[in-house]
């Protein structure tokens, strides 16, 4: 029997803990607030994803950029065949001087050792594209933000012009049914009547009007929250009038919004792919080396045998078919 009891109270736990946490999630027919619609924009906008996608991007090119740093590592293998081979005659004797048969297996490493600052211009240059994907990302998020700002309160000035047209209706209904009383009486003529029901018709048509424009609105906020067709869309808030604020310098406008951040991130961006483009004339200089088996060696020609090789390797570029030029006037 205790058994039973706890099991019924355990389940009871469950089921009301289950209703509370659907009550704390909006519901398709909860009213929204403006911080409610901002959310859901900015979580299922794809403008957004793809931005964000960007930064991931332009932060995966400061990796590959350092990758300058570290050895460049492989393995090779090769086979070749060679007829005729050459060969040496010691007193009627032949001589091979290199195997038919030639195989080569070895570890190959190549170190960057220094080129005159191209590589950390290259990270220069990634990092700074990366901020400037970074900033681009708040630009589109500033922009969703507003624009649903924009439409939400839209939403509710419709709404306010509603009310406002429904008081006129209920004025002007009454003012019928005075006008036609009169009209009994003799007070009013038909015209005041006919006068009347226009002006009636007129605020009727008003009001479908605001109607359709509030049903466009209520679409363009389903699109931005992602949300499927016919979803009900439900604003909650109060349109307030905040006084404007005096703006001491337009300097300061401009240095806080987004989009004039992106621009004066990417002249940076700019510059240093300027720089970069200049030093793609400077020589390189790096260290090699290589380990590994192999057959040709004498005095058996066949046998495999474990080599090495170290070396300094210096790179001048002397002629690139223009390509430092155009990249310095591309940049």
């Amino acid at each position: 029997m205790k058994t039973l009891q706890i099991f019924i109270i355990t389940v009871v736990t469950f089921l009301f803990a289950g209703l509370s946490a659907q009550a704390q999630q909006p519901t398709p027919s909860d009213s929204l607030t403006l911080d409610d619609a901002i959310h859901y924009a900015l979580t299922n906008q794809p403008s957004l994803e793809k931005v964000q996608a960007q930064v991931k991007a332009a932060k995966a090119q400061i990796g590959q950029a350092k990758s300058a740093y570290y050895p460049h590592t492989n393995v090779k293998g090769g086979y070749d065949y060679i007829s005729p081979v050459s060969s040496l005659n010691f007193n009627g004797t032949l001589f091979q001087v290199q195997p038919k048969n030639n195989y080569d297996v070895h570890l190959a490493a190549n170190q960057l050792i220094y080129n005159f600052g191209k590589t950390q211009a290259n990270i220069q240059l990634a990092q700074s594209r990366a901020l400037t994907a970074e900033q681009r990302t708040k630009v589109v998020k500033w922009t969703i933000s507003y624009f649903t700002a924009q439409t939400f309160y839209s939403v509710l000035y419709e709404d306010r012009n509603l009310k406002v047209v429904n008081k006129q209706l209920k004025q002007l209904h009454s003012d019928l049914q005075i006008a036609r009383k009169k009209k009994n009486f003799g007070a009013a003529t038909k015209y005041d009547v006919l006068t009347i029901k226009v002006r009636i018709a007129k605020v009727k048509n008003r009001k479908q009007d605001l109607k359709n424009q509030k049903q466009k609105l209520i679409i363009r906020l389903r699109k931005l929250f992602g949300w499927q067709p016919g979803r009900p869309v439900l604003v909650a808030g109060k349109l307030q009038l905040k006084p404007v604020q005096h703006v001491a310098s337009m300097s300061n406008i401009y240095k806080s919004r987004p989009d004039y951040q992106v621009l004066q991130q990417k002249e940076k961006a700019l510059e240093q792919a300027f720089k970069v483009s200049k030093l793609s004339k400077m020589p390189s200089l790096t260290a090699g080396g290589t380990a590994g088996f192999k057959n040709g060696y004498q005095p058996k020609l066949n046998e495999f045998r474990g080599n090495y090789s170290i070396g300094l390797h210096l790179n001048v570029p002397i002629f690139e078919g223009f390509a430092s030029h155009y990249k310095q006037q591309e940049a």
